[in-house]
């Protein structure tokens, strides 16, 4: 190594002692909290909601969205958003109505965020009329407890937990993300996710239609008075103690196993994998497809 390189390395160890003690120094006077990193800028407001509505529609772009109970029967949505991107909250034909109204520039999209804007409604336990939320970035919690008509949750990249109920139709439709359901009931779910995982706990329905390119399927006691069709690229399925009048699963690749409550006709199809399923000749139809992948499936009585 000649002296020139040396002088070089030296100079550039110096600068990274400086820089990281600089770093420093100044985290600590921020008292390490990143957000105050942030470029954008962020404020707490707050809205009253005393007209009467049914239904509920969210549209915004990056929040978080929380249903929380109200305890005292009021309804109120408090706001954590950016003050170039603030939400307008109105009743409109019966509708509460959450609305991003975003007046940024381009180049107000260029730089750090540590923070994201969150999005909380305060409800009463109880019946609601449809429930649509459509965001590009964030997360969706609906606690137990909310009964709604027909639900629909779209997102580009979003977690959802959703624990609540419908009358109608439950459709959640993801580009990537995880979709969590329990203790929920609904007529029919439709649960799409391009890139991600989906887990249903104690849930009855009357049918359940799920397609995705990667990602597992895990059902814990779930009860389908109609059929359960699942579809797979790259992904498990896994069951325990479920039921079906139907059930079609397919997966190009990926292993297919659990526990069914009731006996069925086994249509297995696997092109490179072990199949054991039980010899039973009654009970609704179960077929299961697999390119690469075990099926292993029993059947508790």
């Amino acid at each position: 190594m000649n002296a020139k390189i040396k002088k070089w390395l030296v100079l550039a160890g110096v600068m990274l002692i400086i820089g990281g003690t600089i770093f420093v120094v100044s985290m600590s006077y921020l008292k390490w909290d990143f957000n105050k990193l942030s470029l954008a800028k962020y404020e707490n407001n707050s809205y009253s909601v005393t007209e009467s509505f049914s239904s509920l529609a969210i549209d915004t772009d990056t929040a978080d969205v929380t249903f929380a109970i109200s305890t005292d029967n009021s309804v109120r949505v408090d706001l954590y958003e950016e003050s170039n991107a603030k939400h307008e909250v109105l009743v409109e034909d019966g509708t509460l109505k959450i609305t991003v109204k975003n007046n940024k520039a381009w180049y107000e999209y260029i730089g750090f965020n540590f923070s994201s804007p969150k999005i909380t409604v305060y409800l009463p336990l109880g019946a609601y009329g449809n429930l649509d939320i459509d965001l590009s970035t964030g997360d969706i919690v609906i606690p137990n407890g909310y009964f709604f008509n027909n639900v629909q949750i779209n997102g580009s990249t979003a977690d959802v937990i959703f624990n609540a109920s419908a009358s109608g139709s439950v459709n959640i439709d993801l580009s990537t993300g995880d979709i969590v359901i329990k203790n929920a009931s609904a007529p029919a779910f439709s649960l799409m996710v391009t890139t991600g995982d989906i887990e249903l706990i104690d849930v009855n329905l009357g049918t359940l239609v799920s397609s995705g390119s990667t990602g597992d399927v895990d059902l814990i006691r779930v009860i389908a008075i109609g059929k359960i069709d699942i579809t797979r690229t790259t992904g498990d399925v896994e069951f325990e103690s479920i039921d079906a009048s139907e059930l079609y699963i397919k997966t190009t690749t990926g292993d297919v196993e659990g526990s069914l409550l009731s006996s069925k006709i086994f249509i297995v199809e696997t092109n490179t994998g072990d199949k054991r399923v039980p010899q039973t000749t009654t009970g609704g139809k179960c077929e299961i497809k697999t390119g690469t992948g075990d099926v292993e499936i029993t059947v508790v009585q």
